[in-house]
C-alpha cells in the first residue's frame, strides 16, 4: 500500500486484548449445561436461541421435548417463535410459538372518565382517606394485557426400537461457549446424535439427527397446532403450515364470526437427507416419511403478520407464508456446517466479548473439575462446597440467555424471555415495567451486550406514542406515561383490578433511565440526541405535570403507590393509595439528572430545561423512618408485611444513584437497615436485587448470601414450596419460572466486581475475598467507554488492564491506542517512616477527574505503588476527562513484542496532526515505515518501532506525534515515549531547543552541530541524546544513574525492586505512587508537589517530564478519535 495515509485495520477480539499472567486457563471448567437423562418437566429441558427463534430442547427417546421460540425474522417487531419436540414411545413432537403471536388487537388505551375519578382520588389522599382512596382508585384501573400465544406441533415419530436405548450411554449438554445442544444415545450398536441451535444470521432453528450406522435413520414428520390451522406438504420436502391467533384476549370456545382477526401465522419445516439408501415419501399429503438415511437436517422457519403495535392484522399487508419461504429458499442451499459457522462467528462474537474466572484460596482444598456431574447435581452440592465455577457458569448463563433471547430487530425480552409452555402463560407472559422487564436488561451494559439493549429502545419508542394518548386523555398532561404492564401492542393504561398494582405511572420514567445509562456506558452522542433526548423530554413532561405542589412547599406525586405493597393507615386498615411513595421521587430524581445532564451535553437550553432545573430542587429528600429504615411512603406507615418481596424504597441504591456511599453515608446506614429488615426470602428476581444492592454498599459477604440464597434447586411437582431457587436447566424461579432472575444474578455478580459513576471506578468493591480468594474477570464494561480487566490472588488486588473504546463514530482507521497497565500486588520493600507521597495535579479541565478507587486496604493487604500513565478519555469529556489515581499499586512499562501491535503503532503515527487544527502535516506510508523496520538492525522489537519514529522525526521534521485512540491495547517504553515529542529539558544539560512557528506547533527536535571525528553517533540509553564519542556517552549515563539512585532513596525505596514478569524484557520498575487531584493549576501540565525534583522522580518511570492533554480531533467530522498529545523532554 504505497502513501495511503490511511489504513484499516481490524480490531483483535476483545477477550485476546488482556493477557494476564494470572489467568490459569488450565483450572476451568468448560461452560456447560449437563444431563445424564431427558427431561421429565419443561424446566428440565433446554433453552435455545438466535433473538427471534428458539427452542427447548428435552432430548427425549422414549419422550422428548424440544421447545423453540423466537421472534419470526420478517419483521422489525417480531417476537420469536416456540418449538416443543416430544417423543412420546417413538413420537417426536415439536410445539411451536412465535413472540408475535399474541392474542387481540391495537387497543384504545385512554380513559375519558379518569380525570374525574383522579381528582377524587387526589382529593381523598390530601384529607388523608387513604383506605377510601384506595378504593377510588380503582376507578383508575383499565383492561389487562394480552397474552402470548402458541404456534403449533412438529411431530416425528421414530420406530420402537429407540425405546430400548441403553441408559447408561445417554448425554445431553448445552455448550455456552457455542451455544450448540448435542445429544447422544445408542440402541443397539447404532449410536445415535442430535445437534440443536438457532442462528441468527440465517433465521432459522436448525436440528441434525444422525446415526452412527449408515441407513439406520428412519422417522415421519409431520404438522399440527392447537390454534386455527392448515398444513400440507409442499414439493417433496417441505411441509407448511399456516394459521391464525384469537382475536380477543378470551380464547372463543367455538368459532365466532364476530371474532376479530388476530395474528395471522406461517411455519415452513424443510428435510434434508443423506446416504445412498435414503428416500423420502408424501404421506396423506401432510406427512413426510424418511427411510434408510444415514442423517437428516431439519429447517424451522417461521413468520408473522405483525407489522407492529399500531396496525390492526385485518389491515397488515404481511403475507407470512410468501415471507417465511422466501427465506428458505435463501439458506436451503447452504450446508449444515455453513449454517453452524454463521452462527458461531455470531455469537461468539457477542460471548466472548467477557470471561470470568473464580477459585478458592490455593490454601484449601482445590475445586473438583468432574465434568461428569450433572447440572442438577451442582445445584444440590452448591450448599456445601460452594463451588466457584458453578458461579461462572451461571453468570455467563444469564448472558447467553440475553443473547439468545434479544437482538437488535426482535421484540424485548418478555417476562420469560422468548421461551414458553402455556396457552395461557403464568401473568400472561406479558412485560412487567416495575422491575421485571428492567431487570431483563440489567447486564446488557456492564456485561459487555449493549446491542442486545436495543429491542428495549425500540419498544420505548412505541409506548411513547401510546403513552401520549393516555397522558392526555387520562391525566390531562403533556408528554408520555407507561404504567405497570404491557404487552406486544405497547399498552400504556393501568392494568386491570386493585390499585396496589395496577395504579403505578412511574414504568416509562424507569425506563427512560436505561436510555441515559447507555449512554454513560457507550459514549454515543448520536443516540443521545436521535433515540434517548426526544423520549426522556417526552417523560419529563409528563413528569412535571404528574407533579403537584404540596402543603410543604414540596413537589409531590398523589396519588401514589410502592409497588404492590399495602401499608397500614392510621385508622388500622391495609391501604396501597398515599402520596409521595419513595420509588417514585426517587425515579422522578434520575429522570431529571439524566434529563438536565443530556441537556448539557447536546447544548439545548430551552424552557423545559429551566422548570425541570426549579422542580428539581423542589423534591422531597429520601426520610429515615424512626427505626432507622428508609421509609417506603411520604409517611411513616407501618409496614404491615416486612418481608415483602419488592424493595422499591431502595431504588435510589441500585439501580438508581442517589444513595452512595461517598456522598450518603447516613442514608447507606439506613438502608443496611432496610435490608435487614426485608430478610433474604422472596422470588429470584428479588433475590438478585437485594445481591446488587448489597454490591453497592460494598457489602460482600451480604452480596454472597444473595448469591448463594439463589442456588437452590426446585422441585417442579412442588414448585409451591419454593420462593425462589433454580430449576435442574438453571432457569431461576419466582416461582413458577421467571427470567428476569437469570439476567439479575449476572448483574449481581458484574456488580460485585466493577462499580462506577460518570467521575469514578470502583474495581473488586464487594468480591468476597473467603470465597472468591483468587480470579480474574476481562470484558466488563463501566461507564465513560471503559472496559476494565482485573485479576486478584489471595484476596489482594493484582493486575489491571483498562482499555477506553472509541464511540461509534470512531472508526477502525488508525491503531494507536491507551497504554497497557499491569497493577502488581507484589511487595515493594519500603520503611514505615517513609516521606509521603509525591502527587501530581492535573491541567485545569472543564471536566473533574475520574478517581481509581480499590476496595478496601485492609482487604487487599499491603500492596506495591502504582504511577498512571495514560489517563483515560472519552468522546464528551464533559463526563469523563482524566483518571485520577489515588490507590498505592505497581505499574509495569513491558516491550511490544507483538508483531501485529508494531503495525498498529506504525498506523497511528503514519499521519501526525498538527496541535493547532488538526490537520495532517505529513504523510509517511506504512510500506515505508516498514522498510526502515525491517533494515535496521534493532535489539528487541519495540526498539524497532522507537528507531522508525526516529527516523520519521529526522526525515519529516515532524512535531508533535499524536496516538489515535481506537481501542486497542498499546505497550509504550521509556524509549517510544521519548520519540513522541522532545520538548526542551536543562535540569540533565543537554542542550536541546525547542522552536515554535507561529501556528504554535513545535518543530523537530534541534541537536547541536558538533563534527564528529570518528563518524559515529552514540545514543544514551535512558534520554536518547546523541554523543560523537564513547566517554562521553559513558560519563552522562553515570550521571542518569546516580540521579536516578538518589531520588529511590530519597523516596525510601529498594534500589533493586524492580518487576521482572515471564515474557517481558522491563528495566523501568518503581514504586512511585502518585495521584491526580481535583484541583488544577492552568497551563503548567502536571505539577509536582513533592519536595523532590519532578524530573530525578519521574526518571524512575521515565527519563524526562511530561505533560498530557485530551482533545478530539476534528480535522475529519466522520471520525472523532481520541487524542493523546504527550510532550516528553529530553
Amino acid at each position: 500500500m504505497e502513501d495511503s495515509g490511511w489504513v484499516l485495520v481490524q480490531p483483535p477480539p476483545e477477550k485476546d486484548m488482556w493477557h494476564p499472567s494470572s489467568l490459569n486457563d488450565d483450572d476451568t471448567k468448560p461452560l456447560k449445561l449437563t444431563f445424564t437423562e431427558p427431561a421429565k418437566h419443561w424446566t428440565d429441558a433446554i433453552p435455545i436461541g438466535n433473538g427471534r427463534l428458539g427452542a427447548m430442547v428435552w432430548g427425549g427417546v422414549a419422550s422428548d421435548t424440544l421447545q423453540l421460540n423466537g421472534e419470526a425474522p420478517f419483521s422489525n417487531l417480531f417476537l420469536l417463535c416456540l418449538f416443543d419436540l416430544v417423543v412420546d414411545y417413538g413420537k417426536l413432537i415439536v410445539n411451536i410459538v412465535d413472540d408475535t403471536l399474541w392474542t387481540g388487537t391495537p387497543g384504545n388505551y385512554t380513559n375519558p372518565k379518569a380525570p374525574e375519578a383522579l381528582a377524587e382520588v387526589r382529593k381523598l389522599v390530601d384529607n388523608g382517606e387513604y383506605v377510601e382512596a384506595t378504593k377510588e382508585a380503582v376507578k383508575l384501573s383499565a383492561d389487562p394485557s394480552d397474552v402470548y400465544q402458541l404456534l403449533g406441533d412438529i411431530k416425528l415419530e421414530f420406530d420402537p426400537s429407540h425405546l430400548d436405548y441403553a441408559k447408561d450411554t445417554y448425554s445431553r449438554e448445552l455448550d455456552l461457549d457455542t451455544a450448540t445442544v448435542k445429544i447422544k444415545y445408542s440402541v443397539g450398536d447404532v449410536e445415535f446424535t442430535r445437534e440443536h441451535f438457532a442462528s441468527n444470521p440465517d433465521q432459522v432453528v436448525v436440528t441434525k439427527i444422525s446415526a452412527s450406522k449408515p441407513g439406520s435413520l428412519s422417522f415421519t414428520v409431520f404438522l399440527d397446532s392447537k390454534m386455527h390451522h392448515h398444513s400440507e406438504v409442499k414439493g417433496t420436502t417441505q411441509i407448511l403450515m399456516e394459521g391464525s391467533c384469537p382475536g380477543r384476549r378470551i380464547r372463543p370456545k367455538v368459532n365466532d364470526n364476530d371474532n376479530p382477526k388476530g395474528v395471522q401465522f406461517s411455519a415452513v419445516l424443510n428435510l434434508q437427507i443423506s446416504g445412498s439408501n435414503g428416500v423420502i415419501r408424501v404421506l396423506d399429503d401432510k406427512k413426510l416419511e424418511i427411510k434408510n438415511s444415514d442423517s437428516a437436517v431439519l429447517l424451522l422457519l417461521a413468520a408473522s403478520s405483525f407489522d407492529g403495535p399500531f396496525t390492526k392484522p385485518v389491515d397488515s399487508k404481511k403475507d407470512p407464508s410468501s415471507d417465511t419461504l422466501k427465506a428458505l429458499n435463501a439458506i436451503k442451499e447452504l450446508s449444515y456446517s455453513d449454517l453452524l459457522a454463521h452462527h458461531l462467528s455470531d455469537y461468539q462474537n457477542l460471548f466472548h466479548r467477557v470471561s470470568l474466572e473464580l477459585s478458592k484460596s490455593s490454601k484449601s482444598i482445590s475445586k473438583n473439575n468432574d465434568i461428569s456431574i450433572s447440572t442438577a447435581d451442582r445445584v444440590k452440592s452448591f450448599k456445601t462446597d460452594e463451588d466457584p465455577s458453578f458461579v461462572e457458569l451461571l453468570f455467563q448463563y444469564g448472558r447467553y440467555l440475553l443473547i439468545s433471547c434479544s437482538r437488535p430487530g426482535t421484540q424485548p425480552a418478555n417476562l420469560q424471555g422468548i421461551w414458553n409452555k402455556d396457552v395461557e402463560p403464568a401473568w400472561d407472559g406479558a412485560p412487567h415495567l416495575n422491575i421485571n422487564l428492567q431487570m431483563n436488561y440489567w447486564p446488557s451494559l456492564s456485561c459487555n451486550l449493549k446491542e442486545c439493549q436495543e429491542p428495549l429502545f425500540d419498544y420505548i419508542s412505541s409506548l411513547s406514542e401510546t403513552g401520549s394518548k393516555t397522558a392526555k386523555v387520562n391525566y390531562e398532561a403533556s408528554g408520555w406515561v407507561a404504567h405497570q404492564v404491557s404487552d406486544l401492542w405497547a399498552k400504556t393504561s393501568p392494568d386491570r383490578g386493585e390499585a396496589v398494582w395496577a395504579l403505578w405511572p412511574m414504568g416509562g420514567a424507569w425506563l427512560c433511565t436505561h436510555l441515559w445509562e447507555h449512554f454513560t456506558y457507550t459514549m454515543d452522542k448520536d443516540f443521545l440526541k436521535n433515540k434517548a433526548y426526544p423520549l426522556l423530554e417526552g417523560c419529563t413532561s409528563f413528569l412535571l405535570d404528574w407533579l403537584i405542589e404540596g402543603p410543604g412547599g414540596y413537589l409531590e406525586t398523589n396519588p401514589s403507590t410502592s409497588p404492590e405493597h399495602m401499608f397500614m393507615s392510621p385508622e388500622g386498615k391495609q391501604a396501597s393509595v398515599s402520596y409521595s411513595a419513595t420509588m417514585d421521587i426517587a425515579i422522578i430524581k434520575e429522570v431529571f439528572s439524566a434529563f438536565i445532564s443530556a441537556s448539557e451535553i447536546l447544548g439545548s437550553q430551552d424552557a423545559l430545561l429551566t422548570k425541570v432545573q426549579e422542580a428539581q430542587s423542589k423534591l422531597p429528600p429520601t426520610k429515615i423512618a424512626r427505626d432507622g429504615s428508609i421509609m417506603e411512603w411520604a409517611q411513616d406507615f407501618e409496614d404491615p408485611d416486612p418481608h415483602h418481596r419488592h424493595v422499591s424504597h431502595l431504588f435510589g441504591l441500585f439501580p438508581g444513584h442517589t444513595i452512595t456511599v461517598d456522598k450518603t453515608p447516613g442514608l447507606c446506614k439506613a438502608a443496611d437497615y432496610t435490608l435487614f429488615k426485608r430478610g433474604e426470602e422472596g422470588p429470584g428476581w428479588s433475590t438478585t436485587w437485594k445481591a446488587s444492592l448489597w454490591a453497592r454498599l460494598h457489602n460482600s459477604e451480604h452480596a454472597y448470601r444473595m448469591i448463594k440464597h439463589l442456588i437452590d434447586l426446585v422441585d417442579p411437582d412442588h414448585e409451591a414450596d419454593y420462593e425462589g431457587g433454580l430449576y435442574s436447566n438453571l432457569f431461576t424461579a419466582h416461582p413458577p419460572f421467571q427470567i428476569d432472575a437469570n439476567f439479575g444474578f449476572s448483574a449481581a455478580i458484574a456488580e460485585m466486581l466493577v462499580q462506577s459513576t460518570t467521575k469514578d471506578l470502583f474495581l473488586l468493591p464487594a468480591l468476597p475475598r473467603d470465597k472468591w480468594a483468587n480470579g480474574c474477570v476481562k470484558g466488563l464494561k463501566a461507564r465513560g467507554g471503559v472496559t476494565v480487566n482485573i485479576c486478584w490472588k489471595e484476596g489482594d488486588l493484582h493486575e489491571v488492564g483498562i482499555c477506553h473504546q472509541p464511540s461509534p463514530k470512531m472508526a477502525w482507521r488508525s491503531a494507536g491506542s491507551l497504554s497497557r497497565s499491569l497493577i502488581s500486588s507484589a511487595r515493594v520493600s519500603a520503611q514505615r517512616s517513609a516521606p509521603s507521597l509525591p502527587r501530581l495535579r492535573p491541567p485545569n479541565v472543564a471536566a473533574p477527574p475520574r478517581r481509581l478507587s480499590f476496595s478496601s486496604p485492609r482487604h487487599l493487604g499491603e500492596l506495591g505503588c502504582m504511577q498512571s500513565l495514560l489517563p483515560i478519555g472519552a468522546a464528551a469529556t464533559c463526563l469523563t476527562s482524566h483518571l485520577a489515581v489515588n490507590v498505592r499499586a505497581f505499574c509495569e512499562l513491558s516491550h511490544v513484542c507483538n508483531e501485529r501491535l508494531i503495525r498498529c503503532v506504525l498506523v497511528g503515527v503514519m499521519n501526525p496532526l498538527s496541535p493547532a487544527d488538526g490537520t495532517p502535516t505529513s504523510t509517511l506510508s506504512l510500506s515505508k515505515a516498514m522498510a526502515l523496520v525491517n533494515e535496521m538492525p534493532l535489539r528487541g522489537s519495540n526498539q524497532r518501532v522507537v528507531a522508525v519514529l526516529y527516523q520519521m522525526r529526522q526525515s519529516c521534521r515532524l512535531g508533535p506525534f499524536k496516538l489515535l485512540c481506537s481501542g486497542d491495547w498499546l505497550t509504550l517504553t521509556s524509549e517510544l515515549l521519548l520519540l513522541l515529542d522532545c520538548p526542551e529539558q536543562t535540569k540533565s544539560g543537554t542542550n536541546c531547543s525547542k522552536k515554535t512557528n507561529s501556528a504554535g506547533d513545535s518543530d523537530q527536535l534541534q541537536q547541536p552541530r558538533q563534527s564528529a571525528p570518528s563518524g559515529k553517533v552514540f545514543s544514551c540509553n535512558f534520554c536518547m541524546r546523541k554523543f560523537y564519542s564513547s566517554q562521553a556517552l559513558g560519563g552522562h549515563q553515570n550521571a542518569h544513574k546516580r540521579e536516578r539512585g538518589a531520588a529511590r532513596r530519597s523516596l525510601g525505596v529498594h534500589p533493586h525492586s524492580l518487576v521482572h514478569k515471564r515474557g517481558c524484557n522491563s528495566r523501568l520498575g518503581t514504586s512511585v505512587a502518585a495521584r491526580f487531584d481535583e484541583e488544577a493549576t492552568p497551563g503548567l501540565g502536571m505539577v509536582w508537589t513533592s519536595p523532590f525534583p519532578l524530573d530525578d522522580a519521574m526518571d524512575l518511570i521515565w527519563p524526562g517530564s511530561f505533560r498530557m492533554d485530551h482533545q478530539q480531533v476534528a480535522a475529519e467530522p466522520k471520525i472523532e478519535p481520541l487524542k493523546l498529545d504527550l510532550n516528553l523532554r529530553l
